[in-house]
């Protein structure tokens, strides 16, 4: 008589749960897209999770590598390069809400399950709704948890800078909105800042919760061992709503009051720089600026913060009121004082004493000049101030610690 062996039970390793970004923005190194893929990726997998990336889909094949991400998307966020005008944002609307929910079922890893996490990094109306759609058409019980950051207001609204609200037309993001709540009860949403946070939850008839940018400070590097030649830097995107069309009168002022001031002006490469250039030079104040054109890499980023003394952000505060700035952010990491509108977000938060600098009351190039001068003066008491605010500003918008605090939004009631 022989016995059978009872045959060994096969467990299967539980699977590591699912973190997938779709970051639709990244298609070239410029611009902080790359680095904070980077960074989000990093702090991922320490976290045990499996990454996934969705990426625009010119991102070259090299950085498509360095990010390990597919690139899947065809349009940026809000489908942007097509116009701003309402006609063609009806048509991103209507465009995303039809190809998105395609591009998630074929290039998801698999089939979805329910505790995956979809993190949508720079969300606008177009992925809301791209997304609800996919949602729809999955069973309940392997619907992820969503999560979507809103960065500003739409374009298409207007803000008033002194009550901060918004008015204009809302229907499409309210739809997108109520769409993804009756989909599923694991939708979350954020703003970056506090009062965005706020109207936004107001306007759209969902909770909103407050999710900053994180700074990618660059590992290794330590602004103490950078001791800064020059006295002002106005660094960044060189964009309009930055004050760029106040660039020329503001360098003039700065010189007449101080003669002797250095500046480093970054610019966007081509026509912008050379048409400063031609200006600087007419106007006499070329001798004072040193320009650059290239935003390098994340570690020359932070060494040319830290190689001003101050960081000038002459932006209107129609569009900065309840937007933030990344080079603000980026400032107070590496422990640099900042300059800027008393009505921007940036300026609230020096006003509140979370961020060491001085703000300017009105668009006024002289005042602006008057305030920057006065900093420079002043600037041992306000280096010093942001010397002991650095350590805060760098924990709290490390990316692992936004990554606890959006995992902990979906354990929460």
């Amino acid at each position: 008589m022989t016995t059978r062996k009872n045959p060994k039970k096969v467990t299967s390793k539980p699977s590591s749960p699912r973190f997938l970004f779709l970051q639709n923005g990244l298609y070239a190194a410029h611009g902080h897209w790359l680095p904070e893929v980077k960074a989000w990726r990093k702090a991922v997998m320490a976290e045990g999770m499996e990454w996934h990336c969705f990426a625009h889909t010119e991102l070259a094949p090299d950085l498509v590598k360095e990010a390990d991400a597919k690139p899947v998307v065809p349009f940026l966020p809000g489908q942007v390069r097509r116009g701003l005008s309402p006609i063609h944002r009806l048509e991103a609307f209507m465009d995303g809400s039809e190809k998105l929910p395609k591009i998630l079922r074929k290039y998801y890893p698999g089939e979805p399950r329910s505790d995956d996490l979809l993190y949508v990094g720079y969300a606008t109306d177009v992925e809301m709704i791209g997304v609800a759609r996919w949602l729809q058409g999955l069973e309940a019980d392997k619907r992820p948890k969503i999560a979507f950051t809103i960065h500003h207001p739409s374009h298409e609204w207007k803000v008033n800078v002194s009550a901060l609200t918004i008015e204009g037309d809302v229907h499409r993001w309210v739809y997108a909105a109520g769409s993804l709540v009756a989909a599923s009860p694991s939708v979350r949403f954020f703003g970056v800042l506090p009062a965005l946070s706020k109207e936004l939850s107001k306007l759209m008839q969902v909770p909103f919760k407050t999710l900053p940018s994180n700074c990618l400070m660059t590992e290794g590097f330590d602004p103490d061992d950078i001791q800064p030649s020059y006295d002002v830097g106005i660094l960044g995107g060189s964009r309009f709503e930055q004050g760029l069309a106040l660039y020329p009168e503001l360098l003039r002022s700065l010189k007449a009051l101080k003669p002797e001031i250095r500046v480093l002006l970054q610019c966007q490469p081509g026509r912008q720089e050379e048409g400063l250039r031609a200006i600087l030079k007419k106007d006499g104040t070329d001798s004072s600026v040193s320009m650059v054109s290239n935003r390098g890499s994340s570690m020359e980023h932070h060494q040319r913060i830290a190689s001003c003394h101050l960081s000038l952000l002459p932006y209107l505060p129609e569009q900065y009121c309840l937007r933030g700035s990344g080079i603000f952010w980026d400032s107070n990491c590496v422990g640099r004082p900042v300059i800027t509108s008393a009505q921007t977000s940036m300026g609230r938060m020096i006003l509140s004493g979370i961020s060491s600098g001085l703000v300017f009351p009105g668009m006024d190039p002289p005042r602006i000049a008057e305030t920057v001068c006065e900093g420079l003066r002043r600037i041992n008491e306000l280096e010093r101030r942001a010397r002991d605010l650095r350590l805060g500003w760098c924990r709290r918008l490390s990316t692992e610690a936004l990554l606890h605090e959006l995992l902990a939004s979906f354990s929460k009631s």
